[in-house]
């Protein structure tokens, strides 16, 4: 049974911890218990690292490749391939065809997030028919959401997530995460001492992504918290003033980028006007003051803006 809202997961560490989930969600999807890792470490795999049958699509032949990255400085380290570019694409392929083994589906699945330029890419390569077989690429996204509609396979693989969430409720994960979603450097950092604009401006996106949907994102985009948002009717008043002042200090801050007041310069941000870091310091200071009435209103401890 799916989840009310979807999970983000931390990545797997290593290589062989992917390619057993992979393994794993496969003979869900594909509804096909014989579903199998292909080979042994050491053995030449011909650009395949699982093969089955989808049940769920006429049986189709269908082989995966989990994409992994080998550490020159860790002897032995493989870890999942976060990344991808299309001349690897292009080269795994080969790998493939040169194999002569026969599939309907070819996949290469990486744990990084969905790119555009490398759907069009594969859809190009479909859509040119040059092949016997189509080729899908699998992201991070999408195993997130399989783990969410899979319960046994999320509990086996994340088993302190699922027991996290249950001994909780909904309203504590809700005011961690705001805790969690404040907690970063825009919120602790003095104006003056403030060194990046543009981590500055995406600080504040992220929070109010994450006041909106309960997605908590980090830096690369990674969902690195999510939880339900009680419902509008029962969320005290500070919190549509919460997000309301948020924008008010990320239209203040673009403003002053434009007409140059505040600039970068290498890896310093420059505000040379003392009233525009009075008025910023004062932005946060009223905005850490609402989300503390929101954690009073559910009996939460407050959020404390002080330096690192």
């Amino acid at each position: 049974m799916a989840r009310d809202i979807m999970m983000d997961y931390p990545l797997p560490a290593y290589w062989q911890d992917f390619e057993r989930l992979t393994c794993e969600l496969c003979r869900a999807l594909w509804d096909d218990p014989g579903t199998q890792r292909h080979g042994r470490a050491g053995q030449a795999q011909g650009g395949i690292d699982i093969s089955g049958r989808d049940n769920n699509h006429n049986g189709q032949r269908v082989v995966v490749q989990c994409k992994k990255r080998v550490w020159k400085t860790v002897a032995s380290k493989e870890t999942p391939a976060s990344s991808l570019t299309i001349q690897e694409i292009d080269d795994e392929i080969k790998e493939f065809i040169n194999s002569g083994k026969i599939a309907d589906r070819y996949i290469i699945a990486i744990t990084g997030l969905r790119d555009k330029s490398l759907q069009n890419h594969i859809d190009s390569i479909n859509d040119s028919k040059v092949n016997t077989f189509e080729v899908n690429i699998w992201f991070w996204d999408e195993y997130s959401e399989w783990l969410s509609e899979n319960p046994k396979i999320e509990a086996k693989y994340y088993h302190d997530i699922v027991k996290f969430r249950s001994e909780y409720s909904s309203e504590e994960l809700f005011c961690e995460m705001l805790h969690s979603a404040f907690d970063r450097p825009a919120f602790h950092t003095e104006f003056y001492c403030e060194n990046n604009i543009d981590n500055f401006l995406q600080a504040l996106e992220s929070i109010q992504q994450a006041l909106t949907t309960g997605n908590l994102v980090n830096r690369d985009g990674h969902v690195q918290n999510q939880v339900r948002i009680p419902d509008k009717r029962k969320l005290p008043l500070e919190y549509q003033q919460l997000k309301k002042k948020i924008q008010n200090l990320r239209d203040y801050t673009t403003q002053e980028v434009r007409t140059g007041a505040i600039t970068q310069q290498n890896e310093w941000l420059i505000i040379s006007n003392s009233v525009i870091i009075g008025k910023m310091n004062a932005f946060r200071i009223e905005i850490i003051h609402l989300l503390n009435k929101i954690l009073d209103h559910y009996g939460f401890e407050h959020f404390s803006l002080e330096a690192y």
